[in-house]
């Protein structure tokens, strides 16, 4: 691999702590910085953690700037352009993922909300019928292009000077803000600064609301599954330009040195090395409201079905834990143990747990455990990595008017999941009872469903190698 100039400067854009671990402080990092200048744009530069790992690695840092969240009812909402155009593309983009997503994250609100929303909606599918959504998407990007927040970061690229910039959450847009990255990629633009965005997660591209530009350099897949996703809700997009290079997410899992003996893990986490355990993957509480209460009842049927079997609750990196509180001497009780894995600075804001620590920790517990049950997570892929069996939640406690077919059902029939579910590997249970069912024979026969859980892998990250990261290293410094 041919060798740019030490002096060449790299920009990565890491507005959040999921970024920060797996790219700042992961794979990518390290081996950029053999041959760029590396810099990066992180909510907060000052951090005393972050900014001694940045100085070890020969890392700088710079702040990330960008609009705040707004939301001052339906006033606001038909000032803000971003809002306009949300619906706009909701009626454009339909998939099974995105309605889910706003039924999870959105109220209706009042009845003049919601004409304004369903209008919109229907305004955006009728555009796009008659082949005009790109002229709206080139409109908003050309207005988006002129704000003030744009206009800082064309200062910051002039003095920054970057040969690349790296988006990282381009595929991630809110109701109310468009994504962090959109205002340096338009700068980056109007600078002629080559620049090239990796798709955050496997979820984005049939769950989110976002431009992704049909003039960026490099659009960076995990998968082939995946880049044939982005062709169908992006077809502007030129195929030549799409490039797939795995996930930086998963390329510590296979990594010998990580894994350790079962006594020193069970005995770290307060588990009986001698004794089997299975492990249950949380979600958060907008998400799976009724968990702590629902996971209470599975448990007593497992402890007094089951008594030799442990149970381990991993809680999902943006839970802190505070809802299971409650039930803390019921769960105490069934001897349950709990892994707390969300840094102590939310994620959104920069938060980060080091990504050795964080996935050696994951790892083990996956490595270690018997099953893996979840609701339609991403620790659904990481088992299969692993090679564990998985089981998925498709029942819940009580009716949600939300998701008349079920909250926790309804989730499995997303887009990105079903696809999952699609190849055999997971087993969706409807009832308590499916669920004890499902435990006892994947656990008397756990080779059960090998074969199609290798086909989940390969359709969210095609072979984890632990070199996605490098590769995206090494795209970058071709194309340099």
């Amino acid at each position: 691999m041919g060798q740019p100039k030490k002096t060449k400067t790299i920009l990565l854009l890491a507005s959040t702590g999921f970024i920060i671990r797996n790219l700042v402080l992961g794979k990518f990092a390290d081996e950029i910085v053999k041959h760029c200048r590396l810099v990066v744009a992180v909510p907060d530069p000052e951090d005393e953690k972050l900014k001694g790992i940045l100085e070890e690695k020969g890392i700088e840092a710079i702040h990330f700037p960008f609009e705040e969240i707004q939301r001052n009812g339906i006033l606001r909402e038909y000032r803000l352009m971003h809002n306009y155009f949300y619906r706009l593309k909701q009626g454009h983009k339909t998939s099974k993922s995105l309605e889910l997503q706003t039924k999870l994250w959105e109220n209706p609100g009042s009845w003049k909300k919601q004409l304004f929303d369903k209008s919109m909606i229907y305004t955006g599918a009728l555009i796009s019928r008659v082949g005009l959504f790109s002229k709206v998407e080139k409109q908003y990007l050309s207005r988006y292009s002129k704000n003030k927040i744009t206009s800082q970061w064309v200062e910051i690229l002039k003095d920054l000077d970057p040969s690349y910039v790296i988006s990282t959450m381009l595929s991630h847009s809110g109701r109310y803000r468009s994504s962090s990255d959109m205002a340096p990629v338009l700068a980056a633009h109007h600078l002629a600064i080559p620049c090239g965005t990796l798709i955050q997660s496997w979820d984005n591209i049939s769950s989110k609301v976002a431009i992704l530009p049909d003039w960026l350099d490099t659009y960076w897949t995990w998968s082939k599954t995946m880049s044939k996703d982005l062709h169908h809700f992006y077809p502007g997009i030129k195929k030549d330009r799409v490039k797939v290079i795995g996930s930086p997410q998963f390329d510590f899992h296979l990594e010998k040195d990580l894994l350790e003996t079962r006594d020193v893990f069970c005995k770290q986490q307060g588990l009986d090395p001698l004794k089997k355990f299975i492990l249950i993957g949380s979600g958060t509480e907008k998400w799976m409201p009724d968990e702590p209460i629902k996971l209470l009842n599975l448990s007593r049927r497992i402890h007094n079905e089951m008594p030799e079997i442990q149970i381990l609750i991993r809680l999902h990196p943006k839970d802190h834990g505070g809802r299971w509180l409650r039930y803390g001497k019921e769960y105490q009780a069934l001897n349950v143990i709990f892994q707390y894995t969300s840094p102590s600075k939310h994620m959104d804001v920069g938060g980060f747990i080091p990504p050795k620590d964080f996935y050696k920790n994951q790892v083990n517990t996956i490595y270690h455990s018997e099953l893996v049950l979840n609701s339609s997570s991403t620790i659904t892929v990481d088992a299969a990595i692993l090679d564990k069996p998985i089981i998925c939640f498709g029942y819940d406690l009580d009716e949600d008017k939300k998701f008349p077919e079920g909250r926790s059902f309804a989730y499995t029939q997303s887009n990105h999941y079903q696809l999952l579910v699609n190849t055999g590997g997971i087993e969706v249970v409807k009832s308590e009872q499916e669920c004890m069912d499902a435990i006892k024979q994947n656990m008397a026969n756990p080779g059960m469903r090998a074969a199609e859980r290798k086909e989940i892998v390969r359709a969210v990250t095609e072979v984890p190698d632990g070199k996605a990261g490098i590769r995206l290293c090494e795209d970058i410094i071709n194309m340099l």
